[in-house]
Formats: C-alpha cells, structure tokens, sequence
C-alpha cells in the first residue's frame, strides 16, 4: 500500500477509534493525547521506513551506481532507534568496481553511519532527559519502545556525545550595554561591552584563585559570598552560639574592633586545641576578607548565586540523592547541564559534530540527482491518491494539496 494513504488511513481508522473511546468511556482530552501520540509515532515509524526504502531503490536503478558499485546484497535488514520507535527497514549492500570497498550507499547518503543503532535525534532526547532522571528513569519515561532496555545502553550514548567544553554554548552577537556586571562565568568580552560597565562584582569565597581575577578582569571588586561568611561565623562561636548575633551585628555596622574583641574572648573561653586552631583560622578568614565582607552591604550589590547554582545545576543531579558516579561520569554530566542551562541545545551540539566528522571521512558517493528522483516519485504517488482527486474540500484535503504544491 502506498504510504501516505496508508497513513492517512491509519490516522483517520485510530482518530475515530479514540473519538469514540472518548465518549463511551467518559476518558478527558489527556488520554486522547496520549492515544493521538502513540498513532502519531506509528505514523512516524512508517514514514521513516518509507524515506530509506524509496531512497535505496532510487539509488539501485541510477545510473552512476551502476557504473560504479555492483549489487552485493539486497534487503539487508537493520533497526534504526527513533523518537517515534524502532524503525526496521532494508537497504541494498553495494562493492566499488574499482576500490573494492563495500558500503551500504542509502545510508551514507542519509548519514546513517556502519553500526549505527540509534537517531541522533533521539540521542539529544535521551540526554537531555537524562539531566534530570536516573539512566533508568529515562527509559520509562518515553511512551512505547524506542529500542533503549538498559541504563548501560543510555551511559554509552551519553559517553559518545564526549566532552562539551565550557565555551560550548552559543553567544549572542550583539553585545549588551550594562552599567554593572556580577561575575559568575567566563567570556565576558564576548557578551558584554567592556567599556559601557562601570563596576563589576567579583564574589566567592576568597580563595587565591578567584582573587586572580582582580589581576585580569577591569574595574572588579572583590566581594565575599554570605555563604562562606556564615560557615566561617559558625565554625568560631560553635561552642558560643549566643554570640552569633554579635558578630552580625557588629560585621554589618562595620566594626572591626569589636569582631577582634569577640575573638578574644571566644579563644579566651576555648580549651581544645583543635578549636582553638579552628576558631584562629576563623579570625583569620574573617579579618582577612574585612573589604571584602563590607561590600556585602552595599546597595547595588544583590548578592553571590555560586551556590545556588551549585545546588540546582550540579548538586540536584549529582548528589542530592545517593548515588554512584563515575570520575568520567559525573564530569560528562556536570558539562551537560551547565550546557542546557546557558541555552545550549544538544541537538544542535551533536549534529555540528557529526557535520565535522563527516566533512573529514565521508565521501559524497551519490548525486543529488538520485536525492531529487526521490523526491519526484513521492510526489507522483500524492497524485494517484483519491482523496485529493475528488475535489472535495476537506482539511485533510488542502492540507496534502499544500504538500503536494497544488
């Protein structure tokens, strides 16, 4: 049966059915979507199969294949993994006259590679589902079989995505005129007009290697995170909590002699060693960072989200439940979620890179000639279905005179 009239009898048969259903058994529009969306990867999984067939038999009766490749074998079946389901369908396997080499010419014309079991369409799906949802989870929560049994099967999907690097996600070309700037990434002069800011905002927690920033990053300030302040406060009045309140007090009317005061007294009061060391280091961080920490309180400072974002972006994935991770693993999966969440889109990301490993190992084996044959046999197959033909005007009627081009 011709493909488009059958999915169109497919659509019309299951659309009618699930009509019916809907009213005889009082189900809501949810379970009608959900019904349409099972008769719509049916659908798909048709098309697809249909799409690689015509274009292997276009390529088997051309006649640069003729002149260039023998018949080696015909319908040698494989299953393609899709976001609609496994696609099964046949192609003809073909041996060069003159290099000898074999190769399955439809799909290298469709980018199918040897040993390929998976649609880079759905491999985008699987990881982008993946971010959220243990590798098992991720399987359960496609509707109907889309080939995928096992988490392995999803760990090696994700691994051949590879390394996503931090500069990865895209850039807008035009670059933003802001007066004041908080760094929490790089590529600043990509995004930002330099010499339109008046004030950028450096914060973290006083390490060495985030003060190197000052070095490099024009007109920055450095300002310590609360988060780090409070842990520092906690750890020197751990066995004085009622002096907690002091220390805020006192940080935030900028009293720095009294802080010292209230170290004094606290190392006066501690007899441990090991707090006392803990309590000098605290003293020291605080102290330290004392510019710092007043820039906390000015008024056009909004504060550090590094821990937020550690927490939504890494930690909710990573860590926030109990589970196991590879070194690799959980460096993949950190790259891939600070990818998505700058706006990055991993469909695009896979398929750039199949662009560049094509454009250094595939050969164009076949003209477009063959591609534009395809095209013009479908088209002669919309002609002979009837419902376009009666001149009756329906929706399904237009619609495939749209496709068609009539």
């Amino acid at each position: 049966m011709d493909i488009i009239q059958q999915v169109i009898e497919i659509i019309t048969k299951e659309y009618y059915e699930n009509l019916e259903e809907l009213v005889k058994n009082k189900e809501n529009i949810s379970d009608f979507i959900k019904k349409l969306q099972k008769t719509l990867n049916k659908v798909g999984v048709s098309i697809v199969r249909d799409l690689v067939e015509q274009l292997d038999e276009s390529i088997l009766s051309s006649n640069e294949r003729k002149k260039n490749w023998y018949i080696e074998r015909r319908e040698q079946e494989k299953n393609l993994s899709t976001i609609f389901g496994v696609v099964n369908y046949k192609r003809t396997y073909y041996k060069n006259k003159k290099t000898k080499e074999y190769a399955y010419l439809s799909d290298e014309t469709l980018g199918i590679k040897p040993h390929e079991r998976m649609d880079i369409s759905l491999k985008a799906e699987i990881a982008q589902r993946a971010e959220h949802l243990s590798y098992e989870k991720t399987i359960d929560s496609f509707e109907g079989d889309i080939g995928v049994y096992s988490s392995m099967t999803v760990l090696n999907s994700l691994r051949k995505i590879e390394k996503i690097e931090n500069t990865a996600a895209p850039v807008k070309l035009n670059k933003k005129e802001i007066s004041m700037l908080y760094i929490e990434a790089d590529y600043i002069e990509r995004s930002y007009d330099i010499d339109k800011i008046q004030k950028i905002y450096l914060s973290g927690d006083g390490g060495h290697w985030i003060k190197e920033g000052l070095n490099w990053i024009p007109k920055v300030e450095f300002v310590l995170d609360k988060f780090h302040l409070s842990k520092y406060i906690k750890v020197a009045t751990a066995h004085t909590p009622y002096m907690t309140e002091y220390f805020w007090k006192y940080i935030k009317d900028n009293k720095k002699e009294d802080i010292k005061e209230l170290f004094r007294i606290i190392l006066e009061q501690t007899e441990e060693e090991s707090k006392v060391q803990a309590v000098k280091k605290s003293k020291r961080y605080i102290l330290g960072n004392w510019e710092a920490i007043m820039r906390i309180y000015n008024e056009d400072y909004i504060g550090c989200s590094a821990e937020g974002h550690v927490s939504h972006v890494l930690s909710d994935r990573l860590s926030s439940r109990p589970m196991g991770w590879s070194q690799i693993g959980a460096d993949q999966m950190a790259r891939l979620r600070v990818f998505t969440k700058n706006g990055g889109d991993i469909y695009d990301s896979i398929k750039e890179k199949r662009k560049q490993e094509d454009k250094m190992e595939r050969i164009q084996r076949i003209d477009k000639r063959v591609i534009k044959s395809t095209k013009r046999k479908s088209l002669e197959r919309l002609d002979n279905i009837t419902i376009i033909n009666t001149g009756k005007k329906t929706i399904i009627n237009e619609f495939l005179k749209q496709v068609r081009g009539l």
